[in-house]
């Protein structure tokens, strides 16, 4: 049996699908861990300081969810802790770059970075930028909770999100044509004719080439609106949620290298040809 953080990169594809003109835009590297009992509001404050050249705005926001590691053979359902306790949970907050394209989001059980598409123009830096800034902002929050004695860091899971907006009349016209935009959709399509609308969930496990389970992809497409210009929108998720990984935050990270390939592979090998080519593919 594979130990922990045990992910066998060697088992995974090599060279990667490419498109000059993806529809992502947003990416997020998170890593969860276990509560840090010593972290309190004013070291929010504190992190604020040290991220003001590079992450100058702050926002507040609601903290999120505990990830529930994924297991073999069992669906993953959210965790609900009840903790009997007075005090009011801390919330989550961003750090926000100066063109506010990236965030650094910390609250006492979890760290991330996001990359976002504001304007249309954005370019999309692409996963060999963002990791290696998610490992340098993460090394700088590690000397802070060992400057501060804040507890021991200790992983539990790793999710990489790629979300993607694709627009209409760009292959499809309508949120009744997802079968134009993703293979999933076209058996109900042939059967039934065309949908009002259509909504899709699914998950694949991720497994090495030595059946050893790692993960899951987690697909989610819904039909929205454009709120800038009331155009129709499919909202096109897939993270990569990991199973068990070693407590050293090191080497559980090391399961974004995995989640991106498969979540890079799992978009091309579900979306159509005729999106394909809408999106600039330039081969594996």
């Amino acid at each position: 049996m594979s130990e922990p953080g045990d992910y066998a990169l060697t088992d995974l594809p090599g060279k990667l699908p490419r498109f000059t003109k993806p529809p992502v835009i947003e990416v997020a590297l998170s890593l969860q861990f276990e509560p840090l009992a010593g972290f309190r509001s004013v070291h929010y404050g504190l992190l604020a300081e040290q991220w003001l050249d590079h992450y100058p705005s702050t926002e507040d926001q609601p903290a999120l969810a505990p990830l529930a590691p994924e297991v073999d053979g069992e669906f993953s359902t959210p965790r609900v802790e009840v903790q009997l306790t007075t005090a009011a949970p801390l919330p989550r907050c961003w750090f926000v770059s100066v063109d506010q394209t990236r965030l650094v989001q910390v609250q006492p059980d979890r760290f991330a970075f996001n990359w976002r598409r504001l304007r249309d123009d954005d370019e999309y830096p692409h996963f060999d930028t963002l990791r290696p800034q998610f490992d340098h902002e993460f090394g700088l929050f590690e000397r802070f909770v060992q400057q501060h004695k804040l507890g021991e860091l200790r992983a539990v899971a790793c999710e990489v999100t790629y979300v993607n907006a694709i627009l209409a009349g760009d292959g499809w016209d309508h949120h009744g044509q997802l079968d134009r935009v993703l293979t999933l959709a076209r058996d109900a399509a042939d059967s039934l004719g065309e949908a009002e609308d259509v909504r899709l969930q699914a998950r694949y496990v991720i497994r090495t080439d030595s059946d050893a389970f790692l993960g899951r992809v987690i697909l989610d497409a819904q039909p929205a609106v454009r709120r800038e210009d009331n155009r129709d929108v499919i909202m096109f998720q897939l993270s990569a949620r990991s199973g068990r990984v070693s407590p050293v935050p090191e080497k559980a990270v090391e399961f974004f290298d995995v989640g991106h390939e498969h979540v890079v592979t799992t978009f091309k090998a579900v979306t159509t040809p005729m999106m394909h080519a809408v999106w600039g593919y330039k081969g594996d």
